[in-house]
């Protein structure tokens, strides 16, 4: 962490069923992209627990987020 990526980087994903992260969503009146932001940062707090040392200085992660308007079926990445 906190360090230039290279090849020994790992990448790890998982899978919220949608109904679900929508849910949770209209329970507490955000979006879905904060549901996403929030699950990311509670698993980055969960892995750091007990060992605060890692921050000393600000780290940088990174979330995919979407950017299209409401009803926009287009394929690609727009971020």
């Amino acid at each position: 962490f906190n360090v230039t990526i290279g090849p020994a980087r790992n990448f790890v994903g998982m899978r919220i069923p949608l109904a679900e992260a929508k849910a949770i969503a209209r329970h507490f009146g955000a979006k879905l992209n904060d549901v996403a932001l929030a699950t990311c940062a509670a698993a980055m707090r969960r892995y750091f627990v007990g060992d605060k040392s890692l921050f000393a200085k600000p780290m940088i992660c990174a979330v995919p987020a979407s950017l299209r308007a409401p009803g926009d079926g287009a394929h690609g990445n727009l971020v």
